[in-house]
């Protein structure tokens, strides 16, 4: 069974991926347990950018369709 603190550690790894992306500019767009990968020391990692958007200005002017 998976406890608590390792959902919320999941949680706090794929909120920093994300952040991650998004102070790059990227919007990842698919966000789902199928898009999460773990790594063999137990890191969750985003995959599956196939319908991400690149934003012209990663500072937030543009408007994602």
């Amino acid at each position: 069974m998976v406890m608590e603190p390792t959902i919320k550690a999941v949680i706090r790894e794929v909120a920093s991926g994300l952040k991650f992306c998004h102070q790059n500019g990227v919007l990842h767009r698919d966000i789902k347990p199928q898009n999460i990968i773990f790594t063999a020391d137990h890191h969750a990692k985003l995959i599956d950018f196939g319908v991400s958007k690149v934003l012209d200005d990663p500072n937030g002017s543009d408007v994602v369709k």
